[in-house]
């Protein structure tokens, strides 16, 4: 599963790579509109939902390449899209998994307290890039997790 997700995920950075730059007012997929759309995106939405639940991977991986690909949205946009998303996503998640007893609590307050620190600085670091530099790091991070992945 993991490396079908790289390979996803390095066709996605590849294809972002040469893709010309959406404008911040373009929103909309040229091919991809309307009911389509919708229902591609619930469909998308069900096959990451399935891969976060088995492997925790996935969730930011695939939805931010598809919110730039499908959806046209600018790098800012997207990658404040997807945490939205993934907040809610990783939400259930996790509360399934504290039903299961898979949560290993010691670690927890760790990872907050170096997650929530670099969080703060992400977010108000990513609107004030330049869009170029944005899609560099993104597609650059996009690429190591393929290949992580993939190994």
């Amino acid at each position: 599963m993991k490396i079908v997700i790289g390979a996803a995920v390095l066709l996605t950075a590849v294809v972002w790579m040469f893709q010309k730059d959406v404008p911040e007012t373009e929103f909309a997929s040229r091919w991809l509109t309307g009911r389509r759309l919708d229902i591609t995106t619930l469909a998308y939405g069900v096959i990451v939902g399935i891969s976060v639940g088995l492997t925790s991977v996935g969730g930011g991986l695939l939805i931010l390449p598809f919110l730039i690909l499908a959806h046209r949205l600018p790098a800012v946009r997207a990658v404040g899209t997807d945490l939205f998303h993934a907040m809610i996503l990783a939400s259930v998640s996790a509360a399934f998994h504290v039903v299961f007893g898979s949560v290993e609590w010691t670690v927890i307050p760790w990872l907050w307290t170096g997650s929530i620190p670099g969080v703060l600085v992400g977010s108000r670091l990513a609107p004030k890039m330049p869009r170029p530099a944005l899609r560099l790091v993104l597609v650059a991070v996009l690429l190591i997790s393929a290949f992580q992945l993939m190994i």
